[in-house]
């Protein structure tokens, strides 16, 4: 709470004593994309880059980094926040002490769950889009649109793509694998959709890069010995899984962003995506630059074998996402429409 008072006090000294200032804050240290408050400050922009210290519970963690943001900062600055929970946590601190923050969320990842948790999470997301002191980005606007619906609001978002983060020396040319499919990640993957699959493809080499909770679950059933299951990997191995696979395949449980990391990796590498049709992928994939399904296994299946027989049309897709994606999600273009929207006070 001593935190809490010495914001309360410094809001009364510093009102109106200077210009505004921007903040951009991250979650954790690993998050550190200096790009943006560079290209900011080269456009006059007067801002600086605060990281949420580590802590062995993440939401005190986003706690810390929150009230720090508002310590530092003064009445109407704006803190803008690369983890959205994080500026929830910032409007919710703000509304309890009656402080003054414009606050900018980068990237909605709301899940629509019928769980206990999301209900109150959904609550504290509700109350803070409504506030006219907070704007936030989506990567898709259709994913805007549903959560809209989900929370019985109505409030506009700014579009605002990931990034292609990759150069020209991170990238490669497809290879041909042979039967070697790739699925990863932590957020969203629907693993009992992918297990069915490959357990239905004895002749493809599944390759699962799982979170712990995942990882613990199927690490104790009898799996087929064309599904190889691994946890806790390193990035570096978990690309060069990736790269040694010949398709990258990503089942979807949520309509969330999610999977999109991976999907930038993989475009890197010209590697063919097929994943479940959502308001978040169709914005990145269509059908020149991928597959898109339904949650049907058979789908899947098709899919896959399909891709697999015909390496040109693989090649031809992984080639067209990876241009697609250079071309409207470059750093250029992010720091441009973020830049823009800082301008609307």
């Amino acid at each position: 709470m001593a935190l809490f008072t010495k914001a309360i006090e410094k809001e009364s000294i510093l009102l109106m004593s200077r210009g505004y200032m921007n903040y951009i804050v991250f979650d954790n240290f690993r998050d550190n994309h200096e790009y943006i408050a560079g290209t900011l400050r080269k456009k006059g922009v007067s801002i600086e880059e605060l990281y949420s210290s580590g802590s062995k519970y993440k939401w005190m963690a986003w706690l810390k980094g929150a009230s720090n943001a508002i310590y530092k900062s003064s009445s109407n600055d704006t803190l803008i926040f690369w983890y959205d929970f994080q500026g929830i946590i910032s409007f919710w601190i703000c509304r309890l002490l009656f402080l003054k923050r414009r606050i900018i969320i980068l990237n909605l990842l709301l899940k629509n769950k019928p769980t206990l948790k999301n209900k109150i999470v959904s609550y504290l997301y509700k109350s803070a889009l409504q506030s006219t002191n907070l704007k936030a980005t989506v990567t898709s606007l259709e994913y805007g649109e549903a959560l809209n619906r989900q929370l019985k609001i109505r409030k506009s978002y700014a579009l605002l793509h990931d990034v292609y983060p990759f150069s020209e020396k991170e990238e490669r040319e497809y290879e041909d694998c042979g039967n070697k499919v790739f699925c990863g990640g932590n957020n969203g993957r629907d693993w009992e959709l992918i297990i069915r699959i490959g357990q239905s493809m004895p002749d493809v080499q599944f390759t699962l890069v799982m979170p712990d909770s995942a990882w613990k679950h199927y690490s104790k059933m009898p799996l087929p010995e064309n599904i190889h299951i691994f946890n806790n990997v390193q990035l570096a191995e978990f690309n060069k899984l990736l790269q040694e696979s010949s398709i990258v395949v990503l089942p979807l449980n949520t309509d969330a962003p999610a999977g999109l990391i991976v999907i930038f990796q993989a475009a890197s590498q010209q590697k063919p995506i097929i994943t479940t049709s959502t308001p978040v992928t169709k914005e990145y994939i269509d059908e020149k630059s991928g597959v898109l399904c339904k949650s049907d296994p058979d789908q899947y299946i098709k899919e896959i074998k399909y891709h697999l027989q015909h390496t040109d049309i693989a090649r031809a897709k992984g080639k067209a996402l990876r241009d697609k994606l250079k071309s409207k999600c470059s750093k250029d273009i992010y720091t441009k429409k973020l830049y823009n929207i800082l301008l609307q006070k």
